[in-house]
C-alpha cells in the first residue's frame, strides 16, 4: 500500500482516492442465480455498504413460477446440487436467532423479505439487509465455505421455525469471495 500511496503522491494523484477505488471492487459482487436444472434464471448484484448488504436481483421473465416467493441466505456457497440445492445447507445463522420477523427471539441473518416474481416479464428485486455483511461482522456471507442466495417455491410466513414453511428450493445463487 506504501509503493501504491508514493506512486500516487509522485504521479499528483491523492492516495485516498486510489485506495478507495481499489478497496470499491472488493464491495461488490455480481453471480448468476440458476434454477432447478441449472436453468439461467438472472443474475444477483450486491453491494457490502458499512450498514449492511443492498441486494439487486434481477430474474429472466417465464424461468420461476410467477408470485410470491421467498428468498434466504444459506450458510454455504454451494448450488451444485441443482435438483433441490440442498448443499447450500440450512439458512444462514451464525448466531442462533429464531427464524422470522415475528418471533421475539428473531430474525436471524439469513431472513429476507418475500420477493415477487411478474409473470412473463423480467422482474427485478431490491433488497437492503443490515444483518450481514461480506466480511465483517458476526454474520459474513464471504467466510471461508461462502454463502447461498436461495429462492424457495413458497411465501415465508416470517413465523414458523426453523425456514417459515417456505416451501422446495427452486433458485440458487453462490457468493463466494473467489
Amino acid at each position: 500500500m506504501w509503493r501504491l500511496a508514493i506512486c500516487a503522491l509522485l504521479a499528483g494523484v491523492p492516495a485516498s482516492a486510489l485506495a478507495q477505488d481499489a478497496g470499491a471492487e472488493n464491495d461488490q459482487l455480481s453471480v448468476p442465480i440458476f434454477a432447478a436444472g441449472g436453468k439461467p434464471a438472472g443474475t444477483i448484484s450486491m453491494t457490502d455498504t458499512p450498514n449492511g448488504v443492498l441486494i439487486v436481483a434481477n430474474f429472466e421473465a417465464g424461468v420461476l413460477a410467477a408470485g410470491e416467493h421467498a428468498m434466504h441466505f444459506h450458510e454455504t456457497g454451494d448450488c451444485s446440487d441443482t435438483a433441490a440445492f440442498e448443499t447450500a445447507g440450512d439458512h444462514h445463522n451464525p448466531t442462533g436467532a429464531e427464524h422470522g420477523y415475528m418471533p421475539e427471539g428473531g430474525p436471524h441473518a439469513g431472513d429476507l423479505p418475500n420477493i415477487m416474481i411478474v409473470d412473463g416479464q423480467k422482474s427485478e428485486v431490491d433488497v437492503f439487509s443490515p444483518m450481514v455483511r461480506f466480511s465483517e461482522g458476526d454474520a459474513l456471507l464471504l467466510d471461508d465455505d461462502g454463502s447461498a442466495l436461495v429462492i424457495h417455491a413458497g411465501v415465508d410466513d416470517y413465523t414458523s421455525q426453523p425456514s417459515g414453511e417456505s416451501g422446495d428450493r427452486i433458485a440458487c445463487a453462490e457468493l463466494t469471495g473467489g
